[in-house]
């Protein structure tokens, strides 16, 4: 491993439950039934594309994309300061990959106004060389390997060389097809890790087994 590149909610940060009780909490908010279906539909849209369809298919909800988008922000702002928390040994793991010389990017599909302000606020942002959401590759989620290139590049290293830190399995599809090395993150059991494994280097549930 020459660099490292790191998946944010639920890799960087316990903070996977920020998302899920975003969505039901919003619903309910304005009369939406949260379902299965809602779920499915936005599980891998970037927050623009998801606003998009909350716009179109509940528009009694009485916000245009970009007027949704400022509720979401500030809500979701208020929860990562509240209840999300940095990984348990993430911090040591960190600092053994900056006294080795590797230089890390964190690739996340959470909007900089708000992955940018998080990473602050836990005192984690100073050990990457560079933050990619998926707003600096045209828009494209985690389905697209964009994102996973563009960070090797940006790290200066072909993507052999560098190890995806990831707990989302369609992510970790995506990396891996792309020829990425993986380190699967088992996110406290809620995610689909005995999928996500045949596809790693390497799982782990927490950073003290990498030190």
């Amino acid at each position: 491993m020459k660099a490292a590149i790191f998946d944010m909610d639920g890799t960087l940060l316990n903070s996977m439950q920020v998302w899920i009780n975003f969505s039901p909490t919003f619903c309910k908010k304005y009369g939406i039934e949260w379902s299965d279906d809602i779920q499915n539909a936005i599980m891998t849209m970037s927050f623009v594309e998801a606003a998009e369809y909350f716009c179109d298919n509940y528009p009694h909800i009485g916000y245009k994309k970009d007027e949704l988008l400022d509720v979401w922000f500030k809500m979701l702002d208020d929860s990562y300061k509240t209840i999300a928390s940095v990984k348990p040994n993430l911090v040591e793991y960190l600092e053994k990959l900056r006294s080795e010389g590797i230089p890390c990017a964190v690739a996340t599909m959470t909007e900089h106004v708000l992955c940018d302000e998080a990473l602050k606020f836990h005192g984690i942002i100073e050990y990457f060389d560079h933050i990619i959401t998926y707003e600096d590759v045209g828009g494209k989620g985690k389905k697209f390997p964009d994102i996973f290139y563009k960070s090797a590049e940006l790290l200066g290293q072909s993507p052999k060389d560098c190890m995806v830190f990831e707990d989302s399995l369609h992510a970790v599809e995506t990396a891996y097809a792309a020829g990425f090395p993986i380190c699967g993150i088992d996110d406290n059991g809620r995610n689909d890790i005995n999928k996500i494994a045949p596809m790693c280097k390497m799982t782990i549930s927490d950073y003290s087994e990498l030190l």
